[in-house]
């Protein structure tokens, strides 16, 4: 996939890290081929609210971010 442009939304990118397992880094990677978006994308759109997470993800998310 070709790299995202360094400026989206009127923004510039940060550059972070994330720590996960094998299998959440596969799931990650499934998704975004899914909609033809890199992990970057797919995380940033998750972030901005584009992509929403319903109550039942929430709950596994844990009590610290139920609404």
């Amino acid at each position: 996939m070709p790299k995202a442009k360094h400026r989206e939304h009127g923004e510039l990118k940060k550059v972070i890290s994330l720590g996960l397992t094998p299998t959440g880094l596969q799931g990650l990677d499934t998704q975004a081929q899914k909609m033809g978006v890199s992990r970057s994308q797919l995380i940033e759109m998750i972030g901005r609210g584009e992509i929403p997470i319903n109550g039942v993800d929430k709950q596994l998310l844990g009590e610290s971010y139920s609404s």
